[in-house]
């Protein structure tokens, strides 16, 4: 029996040992960038992400100590500037979101994949006293590297502000990536239907490249529109194949060639 009971200490203390762990140590190297929280989100995606993203080590404690105090329904969604919290950790967290101590009241801007950066200047200039043209002549540079999302931004944001927080987006998200590699990844966007077309498509294009050849592509190449992901994820993971050649047939169905004559064959077939 006195086995069994200091068993049951000794579980016991490292239980304790470990909750404590998770909410009192710190998380070393903290994110600097912000933390978004997005209107109607809820809290299994928001500690999801604060686990992911290296600010608590516990999305599960969070959530117990959100029901434990029945605040799991009221995170503001905004801006939360975590990285400047003096406690840097999951208790520290969960005051900095609900007692609203690194909250940062702002205004929401959502850019949508496929906006060009006219377009990306338009939204911004109804959404803060910023005009179209004083954020496309700063931005224009910057096309392709702004990255698609939904931000949180100071009312008195600047231009400089805006177009650093969406290419420190797409530094995070993508990495680092050429303008070569942009206007490649532009083109197969707009040459395929869905990821799996567009790695096809991207192993094809790299044949030819690899031999001089031509890309032959019916898509103007722009970098000036922001990338559906699924064009870079292609561009990064092309599908091996010996093709080629490809079209798109009037059944909407790709038909794909080693040889050119197999391509008249199929432009022929398939392109009535």
């Amino acid at each position: 029996m006195k086995n069994l009971t200091n068993k049951l200490l000794l579980i016991a203390s490292v239980f304790i040992t470990y909750i404590l762990f998770l909410m009192f140590i710190p998380v070393m190297n903290m994110p600097a960038h912000e933390f978004n929280i997005n209107e109607g989100e809820s809290i299994r995606s928001i500690t999801s992400r604060l686990e992911v993203d290296g600010y608590i080590r516990s999305a599960l404690m969070f959530r117990t100590l959100s029901s434990l105090n029945m605040k799991d329904r009221s995170i503001e969604y905004g801006r939360y500037e975590l990285s400047k919290l003096d406690n840097k950790n999951l208790l520290g967290v969960y005051k900095g979101i609900y007692d609203g101590e690194v909250f940062v009241p702002g205004r929401r801007l959502t850019i949508p994949e496929g906006f060009t950066t006219r377009e990306i200047a338009r939204r911004v200039s109804q959404t803060f006293n910023i005009t179209e043209e004083e954020f496309y002549r700063v931005a224009k540079s910057s096309s392709g590297y702004l990255y698609p999302e939904t931000y949180f931004f100071a009312a008195n944001s600047t231009s400089g502000d805006i177009i650093d927080r969406l290419m420190a987006e797409f530094k995070r998200r993508v990495g680092d990536i050429s303008k070569d590699d942009l206007v490649l990844a532009s083109i197969i966007e707009g040459e395929g239907k869905n990821l799996e077309d567009m790695k096809m498509i991207s192993g094809i294009l790299h044949n030819r490249i690899k031999i001089g050849m031509p890309l032959q592509v019916d898509v103007a190449p722009s970098t000036y529109r922001n990338k559906d992901i699924n064009a870079i994820t292609a561009l990064r993971n092309p599908t091996k194949s010996e093709y080629y050649y490809y079209i798109t047939g009037n059944d909407g169905n790709f038909y794909y060639a080693k040889t050119y004559d197999i391509h008249k064959e199929n432009i022929r077939k398939f392109l009535k």
